[in-house]
């Protein structure tokens, strides 16, 4: 099943491997923004080496999906999202159910784990060099002409000022980023000030998380803060079974990293914990 089609009409792009057994665990998949399904290739393929089964799928927006390109006009519209892929393949599900998100996926991920409406049963939510906050303060100045914009013409928008260098220390993937035509490299005013709406509300109900969480962080990110995230997880509740780990040398797109697969290793170990398989 190539697309599902989510609210507003849109057709959302997904690729799904199911798991070899009813045992195994299947890991939903959220990816960063102005990117795509597409990175994650090597990703899946090393759990699918272990019979798990991988449902990912190009958020409204980006990639292959449709919609306009990094525009939303209510970030519900992403949790909403997971939910339409969950019910579409619920019924081949028998196994534990993994939750992974990175950068703003991990955002999404996270508000997903606070959402009342959620409906997907996920046993165990890992999340990487999440996109709490930035690693350099917004000016206020920009923050205030955004909300002034973003009421007139909310698909007003602008380069995102990422630079490529600074995504991984793999040359290689960093000149793919670059030439990748279903890379996005604007913004939306709309869709800035939705996430910075849920930057406040990741924090504000993260003491209502109930499902393991672990997170990894980008040692060396110059894209999102680890600061921020450092105090996102002394937020969680004291009772809630979670981690905290460090990836040294690492810059932001943490699975396209030239030692990604210390990475991969360490994620696998941890989901065999959580889950016994």
């Amino acid at each position: 099943m190539p697309t599902i089609q989510a609210s507003g009409g849109i057709l959302l792009h997904v690729q799904f491997t199911p798991p070899r057994s009813s045992q195994d665990p299947c890991l939903l998949w959220l990816h960063g923004a102005f990117e795509h399904s597409g990175h994650y290739e090597k990703a899946c393929s090393y759990f699918a080496k272990l019979g798990w089964g991988n449902i990912i799928f190009d958020l409204r927006g980006h990639g292959k999906s449709g919609g306009t390109r990094v525009f939303i006009t209510n970030f519900e519209e992403y949790l909403e999202d997971v939910n339409i892929v969950y019910e579409t393949f619920a019924k081949q599900l028998e196994g534990p159910l993994i939750l992974i998100g990175h950068s703003m996926g991990g955002l999404i991920a996270i508000r997903y784990l606070e959402w009342d409406k959620a409906i997907a049963p996920f046993q165990h939510c890992i999340v990487t060099a999440p996109f709490l906050g930035l690693a350099i303060e917004i000016p206020a100045w920009k923050k205030f002409l955004s909300k002034l914009i973003v009421r007139y013409w909310p698909k007003f928008s602008l380069p995102n000022g990422l630079d490529p260098r600074w995504l991984s220390h793999d040359i290689k993937y960093v000149q793919f980023y670059q030439n990748d035509p279903l890379v996005v490299k604007k913004a939306t005013a709309a869709w800035f000030e939705q996430i910075l709406l849920n930057h406040k509300l990741a924090f504000q109900k993260a003491p209502t998380i109930d499902t393991p969480l672990d997170i990894f962080i980008a040692a060396d990110d110059k894209i999102v803060s680890n600061n921020t995230i450092e105090l996102f997880f002394e937020n969680l509740p004291p009772t809630l079974l979670k981690s905290k780990h460090f990836l040294p040398d690492f810059y932001h797109e943490v699975f396209n990293e030239s030692n990604a697969s210390i990475l991969l290793h360490e994620i696998e170990s941890i989901i065999k914990a959580r889950t016994k398989v």
